[in-house]
């Protein structure tokens, strides 16, 4: 598929990266991470997603806490922490990756699910997100020695069910992930804005609503 690009703006009011060159506000709203493989520094993305993700946030945010409520109730420490660090996790992958999709997003999940399985299952690598969840959790494993495999495996499993209640087109469930995340938790560690992004471990437990 082409596009419309112009070499300066005089016509195409905002600067592409993507592309290259000048677009117009149209070609930008109708064919950006579709069409085009906007990069996640994008300001014009950026302010478009965090709208996105606003609009769907509280539905989301709204099942993952009849969720995750009893843990703060049970003082579940270990299963709160992997469960925000996993979270977390994700966050960045989908920081980093604007085009990825619900399905994917589902797919790198119930891998990781899989892989901290006790019986290990011969398969193909997972996908992209698969990948970077397992990397991430075998780090958190090793800097954790009481690591409880079996919660950790069941807050996955809780995380793919929020995740699956809220997919309704492609990316209904991420819009409503990051939605949740940005509302409602400091993200200052998780995601830096520069092009050297990193994710980090929270320093600490936030409560939502404290």
């Amino acid at each position: 598929m082409s596009f419309e690009v112009f070499d300066q703006p005089a016509k195409g009011k905002r600067r592409c990266p993507a592309l290259g060159g000048w677009i117009t506000a149209l070609t930008c709203g109708k064919h950006r991470i579709k069409d085009i493989r906007c990069p996640s520094n994008c300001k014009h993305l950026g302010q478009h997603e965090r709208y996105r993700h606003a609009k769907v946030s509280d539905e989301f945010h709204q099942a993952w806490a009849e969720k995750v409520v009893p843990l703060y109730q049970k003082q579940d420490r270990f299963g709160i922490d992997f469960l925000l660090f996993l979270e977390f996790a994700l966050y960045q992958f989908l920081h980093e990756h604007p085009q990825a999709t619900d399905a994917q997003v589902l797919e790198g999940l119930k891998f990781a699910h899989r892989q901290l399985s006790p019986i290990q299952v011969i398969e193909a690598v997972g996908n992209a997100a698969g990948k970077h969840l397992v990397a991430a959790i075998a780090e958190y494993q090793e800097q954790h020695p009481q690591f409880d495999i079996e919660k950790a495996q069941s807050m996955v499993e809780m995380l793919i069910e929020i995740f699956d209640e809220n997919a309704k087109n492609d990316r209904d469930g991420i819009n409503g992930f990051m939605g949740h995340l940005e509302t409602h938790f400091d993200l200052s560690t998780v995601v830096k804005t520069d092009e050297d992004a990193e994710v980090l471990t929270p320093p600490k437990i936030i409560i939502p609503g404290t």
